[in-house]
């Protein structure tokens, strides 16, 4: 057993919080600076495009509009289709980090140390595997709470700035619907604790990283196709007499 495995195996004892947080920040910095850096750059673009780039492209559409939709007509296209891209970019970017976290809970946070054997060797250290795993997740889940929050309050705030333009997406859009809502944080959660149980059990890192991320995105599908059951039926009772002049009136309506 080498020193460094005997090491982080001590340290994983939980004995002392503050020295097993210490432990978890230089043990999985990398994973942290990128998480922060993916955060502050997604947080960013999004406050941009709530901001500046919604009221150049209203702006821009406005004199559009003036034009009367007749060539020739001058106005910053530009502007509307850098609203449009970033609002597309920005929408993947919010979808597609629930996937980066269970990438990360499956090859890095537990399945390099099942397969290192650092976590049966904290074990033997009068360290539980219940003990162990909470010490593992708490920080990691309170991380994914934060920043799938945070990046979807955003990009609904970005969506509802523009919404009033003529090239928005609508709110049944697909990808507006996930990534407005509570969808991420969710879908990340659940990432995080398949991550975590694909580690535990397949015990290899990158066996685990890739069943997780695979396990997501079948998920996902699911939930996509079962989607349109959920929604709760509408029951509309009228009069006989009503409901023959509504048909009527559509018929018409279709000639």
């Amino acid at each position: 057993m080498t020193a460094a495995l005997t090491t982080q195996a001590l340290s994983a004892t939980g004995r002392s919080a503050p020295r097993q947080l210490r432990w978890l920040l230089r043990l999985h910095r990398p994973a942290l600076i990128a998480c922060v850096a993916l955060t502050v750059l997604l947080g960013a673009a999004l406050l941009w495009l709530a901001g500046p780039v919604t009221d150049s492209a209203a702006a821009a559409l406005k004199e559009f509009s003036a034009c009367d939709y007749t060539p020739p007509c001058s106005y910053d296209r530009g502007a509307v289709d850098l609203h449009t891209n970033l609002y597309t970019y920005t929408t993947f970017a919010v979808l597609i980090v629930p996937f980066l976290f269970a990438a990360w809970a499956g090859g890095s946070l537990i399945g390099r140390e099942m397969e290192s054997g650092t976590a049966h060797f904290a074990w033997t250290q009068g360290v539980s595997p219940a003990r162990w795993l909470v010490s593992r997740l708490a920080f990691p889940a309170a991380l994914t709470i934060t920043v799938t929050g945070l990046t979807g309050w955003l990009h609904r705030r970005a969506w509802a700035a523009g919404k009033h333009l003529q090239t928005s997406k609508p709110w049944d859009d697909a990808l507006t619907f996930y990534a407005n809502g509570t969808f991420p944080v969710a879908l990340a959660l659940t990432g995080l604790a398949v991550g975590v149980l694909a580690g535990l059990v397949l015990r290899r890192a990158l066996t685990a990283l890739a069943t997780a991320v695979a396990t997501i995105g079948v998920l996902w599908a699911a939930v996509h196709t079962a989607l349109p059951s959920l929604w709760p039926s509408v029951t509309r009772v009228t009069s006989l007499e009503k409901g023959l002049e509504g048909r009527a009136s559509g018929s018409a309506r279709a000639s």
